[in-house]
């Protein structure tokens, strides 16, 4: 197995900047230039993604060099686990159901699951992508009365449609617990297609999704980890080095 090779001249202080897009944006909307709040939406999630990535980025380099000098030192006892034995991993707790109202509760109700998971790759900082496959039946939209003069009923029909099927693209966040050196997942909804356009809805399905679904789940090691123990991915490996 190859030492990681990771740049390292990176630009770490532009988060600092990245907000700067959100107070265009709001100078563009306070001057009437057009953005909508799901506009202006889609780009604070936008530059939170950014600086998501950079910060795994920055974790990676902070740790490419311990996992340089454990190779180096030939060590052994590192765990490695790759993308296809972490993708049959959450294979098997699929299919896994889930109520419309934990996308929109008390506007959508149906019996949906996600039923297939593909796309796996690891990235740096500790992180993986992959995309979720999901179906939805028996769906059904129902708008409450206080809202019912501002939704047409061809977006209700647009809604129920969405909502039959589509992807999630999913990323996960990966560390050891310091109580019992578990194996811990963090995963946020990033985007998502459905089978037709959600439009200014989709904001509201999407922090459903995340706020309902996409909960942390603990797995437990088979080998015993010391707390000082320490985890981080390569293109190939989610790797875990004992200390």
């Amino acid at each position: 197995m190859m030492p990681l090779s990771l740049p390292l001249s990176l630009p770490l202080s532009l988060p600092r900047a990245l907000p700067l897009a959100l107070t265009l944006a709001l100078a563009l909307v306070g001057c009437g230039g057009g953005l909508t709040t799901q506009d202006l939406e889609a780009a604070r999630l936008d530059v939170k993604a950014k600086e998501s990535e950079l910060k795994a980025t920055s974790a990676a380099v902070e740790t490419k060099d311990d996992y340089v000098d454990f190779l180096s030192a030939s060590k052994g006892g590192a765990i490695l686990i790759g993308p296809e034995a972490l993708t049959q991993a959450i294979k098997g707790m699929l299919p896994y159901p889930f109520e419309g109202k934990e996308l929109m509760k008390g506007m959508i109700s149906g019996d949906f699951q996600v039923i297939s998971v593909h796309n796996f790759s690891l990235l740096p900082g500790n992180q993986a992508r992959l995309t979720l496959k999901f179906k939805g039946e028996r769906v059904k939209v129902t708008v409450p009365s206080q809202y019912r003069a501002f939704v047409s009923k061809g977006e209700v029909s647009a809604m129920k449609k969405a909502l039959t099927g589509g992807e999630l693209d999913v990323t996960v966040s990966a560390y050891l617990s310091p109580k019992d050196g578990a194996l811990v997942l963090k995963p946020r909804c990033t985007d998502g297609r459905f089978n037709a356009n959600l439009g200014k809805r989709k904001g509201d399905v999407m922090n459903g999704i995340n706020r309902k679904l996409m909960r942390k789940k603990k797995l437990k090691l088979s080998a015993p980890l010391s707390a000082s123990a320490r985890l981080l991915t390569t293109p190939n490996h989610l790797v875990i080095l004992p200390r």
